[in-house]
């Protein structure tokens, strides 16, 4: 598997309180009632992912009130994006859904606008029940050239519905090489046939 360089990794377990891990930051809106926003705690028992949910966890707990229109947000530090390469998100999720309720939403900043690269869908749970799952998205296009990427967890829309739970955040840079190759084609018009010869000049790399 491909390690590349990691630019952010966090298992989101401080607390068990509402103060985010240090560089990241949480923010809440709701239309009507109280305020519903990102904690770190192990009270909805979530296992499972990859390493997994141990302990405390960062976590979206809509039923914990009973507002309408919240909105909350869990935004990363910034991280340099401004060198050619893939880049890679990975966390453990889970989400138990209302149809029609809340929706998990994750956005990567590219320095001027966000780009929402991961919608979920209320119809249907993701990672629930138990075990929860990974999630590995490709950002390469939405951080852009950005020297102060972010990426956030976005919850839009919710009203007294489920939770949202994440952890073991990590962002990673892979430096890759095209591999590269020539070829010769030569033809035998006797037969009617011709064949291809193939010389591999790089065989690429990532890293």
């Amino acid at each position: 598997a491909l390690q590349g360089q990691v630019l952010v990794t966090q298992d989101l377990s401080t607390g068990p309180d509402t103060t985010p891990p240090a560089g990241w930051t949480t923010a809440a809106t709701t239309t009507t009632g109280a305020l519903i926003n990102w904690t770190f705690s192990g009270v909805r028992g979530v296992t499972g992912g990859t390493p997994g949910f141990v302990a405390n966890y960062a976590l979206l707990d809509s039923d914990a009130g009973s507002a309408t229109g919240e909105g909350a947000t869990l935004e990363s530090p910034a991280f340099d994006a401004s060198t050619a390469a893939n880049y890679r998100l990975e966390f453990d999720n889970q989400f138990r859904n209302v149809s029609g309720g809340g929706v998990p939403t994750v956005e990567v900043w590219n320095g001027s606008a966000w780009t929402a690269v991961l919608t979920y869908s209320t119809a249907v749970a993701d990672g629930y029940p138990n075990p929860a799952n990974h999630k590995t998205i490709d950002i390469t296009s939405a951080v852009g050239t950005s020297s102060a990427a972010k990426v956030r967890f976005h919850w839009v829309n919710g009203s007294d519905d489920w939770w949202w739970a994440v952890d073991n955040v990590t962002i990673t840079r892979i430096n890759c090489t095209a591999p590269a190759a020539t070829y010769t084609v030569v033809p035998n018009c006797g037969s009617n046939q011709f064949s291809v010869e193939v010389n591999i000049t790089n065989m690429g790399s990532a890293s």
